[in-house]
């Protein structure tokens, strides 16, 4: 029998079986607005079944093929009824529950629909950027900045593909009786807090002056089959198409400024042009997990230099690296065994906040998060 390990495209084809088998069990989870049965079913399918595997292999592994392919197959429902899948969506006129016969449905997707899948996964990337997240990234950043003295700041979302990232200063996160952020904030984004106690009510939230992105190829939302990929790389939920429309209605409004280019050219740029002294908020949400670790690197050199000058915190959130064989965090800290097991059996983003404390750069790992920010474990997770 061949050995799997000798085999490239073998090992590569575990490596998406397993992602999509851990993927399953997040959409599963009630925080994710009741659960997602729909994609943790369409995951399953895809791990298990054969249908797939030409897609699969056709995809650079770095496209995250298995995920890539969840998007295709609800763009295709999304923009016909009659596809196998339509009537399994949340906006369908009456929704399919998701029982035995959904298999059945997403072999049929995937068989009957083979052309125009693969130039679907040749054309896009992934790009799921739940709203939910932003909650996760407000927390981390008014923990990390308690001791600031109160200045408005300046927002910087590296990897902000449509934006969604750069509505931050308008986002209020609930976690039960508790939130934080502006009480007419635009976005109402509840969050389950687990692990170490954190009072919200203790914290305060960052005064944003201006948000600004980065990205190499952000989409335009007013274009309508762009705004129909990214609703298709969203979780499937009415609760979660709702946070990402409302956010949308928000970036189309008011335009938001994305710099086209990479973090690490013009991120130095942006902070040339602030004010002295300006308080310095970075953002990152599984975008730095795809960097080289060399990237990775530069990124923090030049967030190195930039905090001679001014307060700077980044929040980093992001899946362990490298991601086939993770031990650190996209910050440069070493993960702890325990969390180096958990992350081979369950999908979350390490959140990481690194300031710099007298000019020394400071990475911490401050919790753990839901991939789509449903909820934060707060501390050092065990």
């Amino acid at each position: 029998m061949e050995n799997p390990a000798a085999n490239p495209a073998e090992s590569a084809r575990a490596r998406e079986r397993h992602l999509m088998t851990i993927l399953r069990d997040a959409m599963l989870d009630p925080a994710l607005s009741g659960g997602c049965p729909l994609l943790g079913q369409l995951f399953a399918t895809i791990a298990e079944e054969h249908v797939a595997d030409a897609l699969l292999t056709a995809t650079p592994e770095w496209k995250i093929p298995s995920l890539l392919l969840s998007a295709a197959l609800l763009y295709r429902a999304a923009a016909n009824a009659q596809h196998p899948l339509a009537g399994y969506l949340p906006d369908a006129a009456s929704p399919l529950p998701i029982d035995a016969t959904f298999r059945a449905a997403a072999r049929r997707a995937i068989a009957d629909d083979q052309s125009a899948l693969a130039a679907l996964m040749q054309r896009h990337t992934y790009q799921c950027n739940p709203p939910r997240r932003m909650a996760v990234s407000l927390i981390a950043i008014a923990a990390a900045t308690a001791a600031w003295e109160p200045r408005p700041a300046r927002h910087i979302d590296v990897g902000t593909a449509s934006g969604i990232g750069l509505l931050l200063g308008q986002v209020r996160a609930l976690a039960g009786t508790a939130s934080l952020g502006p009480t007419d904030a635009a976005l109402q984004l509840p969050i389950e807090l687990r692990g170490t106690s954190l009072d919200l009510r203790k914290l305060r939230h960052p005064q944003i002056e201006q948000s600004i992105g980065i990205d190499l190829d952000p989409p335009d939302l007013r274009d309508a089959q762009s705004l129909a990929w990214m609703r298709a790389c969203q979780f499937p939920l009415a609760a979660e198409w709702a946070y990402f429309d409302r956010a949308v209605e928000l970036l189309l409004h008011q335009r938001p400024r994305i710099e086209r280019g990479s973090a690490t050219d013009i991120l130095p740029q942006l902070a040339a042009d602030m004010p002295a002294g300006q308080p310095l908020i970075v953002t990152d949400s599984y975008v730095a997990v795809f960097m080289t670790e060399e990237d990775r690197e530069r990124l923090r050199q030049e967030l190195d230099h930039i905090a001679r000058l001014r307060p700077v915190v980044w929040i980093s959130n992001n899946a362990l690296v490298p991601l086939d064989t993770p031990d650190r965090t996209t910050a440069g800290t070493q993960a702890a065994a325990a969390l180096v097991e958990r992350n081979s059996r369950a999908l979350f983003g390490a959140v990481c906040a690194t300031t710099w404390r007298h000019g020394k750069r400071t990475p911490e790992l401050v919790g753990i998060a839901h991939p789509g920010g449903c909820w934060l474990e707060w501390g050092r997770p065990a």
